[in-house]
C-alpha cells in the first residue's frame, strides 16, 4: 500500500485517527478521533461507561503540533450519569502526515462537578483511511 497524505489545501490535523491511549497505571485502550476543519473534535473510546467526547484542537502557540481539550461524560453500566472527565493535551504529527503521538490530562469529576482524581499519559496513532476500494 501507498503511503497517502492529506492534501495540501487542508489543514494538517483534519481527519480520523485511530489511537492507542495509554493512561499511567492502566490497561491502554483504542479510540477513533476525528479532527474536523473548523477546529472541532469527536473522540469515540470503547465500552459502556466512557461516552464519546466532544472538544476543539488548534495549532499550538507556544510550540510544535496541537492543542486539544474535550469533555466525555461517564456512565455506570445501566447508563446513569456519574461524571465527566476534561481532558487536554497536545498532539505531534508526524512529517508523513499519517500518524500522531502526545501527551494528556485528564481531570475526573464527579456527577456534582467536584475533581475526584486525575490521571495523565500518552496516545499514539494512525490515520484512519477509507479503503481504495471494496472487496
Amino acid at each position: 500500500m501507498s503511503a497517502r497524505v492529506p492534501p495540501p489545501t487542508t489543514i494538517p490535523l483534519q481527519g480520523a485517527f485511530l489511537l492507542i491511549v495509554s493512561p499511567e497505571g492502566r490497561a491502554p485502550f483504542p479510540s477513533l478521533t476525528s479532527f474536523t476543519v473548523d477546529g472541532s473534535m469527536v473522540e469515540a473510546p470503547p465500552g459502556l461507561t466512557l461516552k464519546s467526547g466532544i472538544g476543539s484542537w488548534k495549532p499550538n502557540p507556544f510550540g510544535e503540533g496541537y492543542l486539544i481539550r474535550f469533555m466525555r461524560f461517564i456512565a455506570d453500566p445501566v447508563t446513569n450519569f456519574r461524571g465527566s472527565a476534561d481532558i487536554s493535551g497536545t498532539m505531534i504529527l508526524a512529517a508523513d502526515g499519517n500518524s500522531v503521538k502526545g501527551e494528556f490530562r485528564s481531570v475526573i469529576s464527579d456527577a456534582n462537578g467536584k475533581p475526584i482524581s486525575k490521571i495523565s499519559g500518552t496516545v499514539r496513532g494512525e490515520r484512519f483511511f477509507p479503503p481504495d476500494a471494496l472487496q
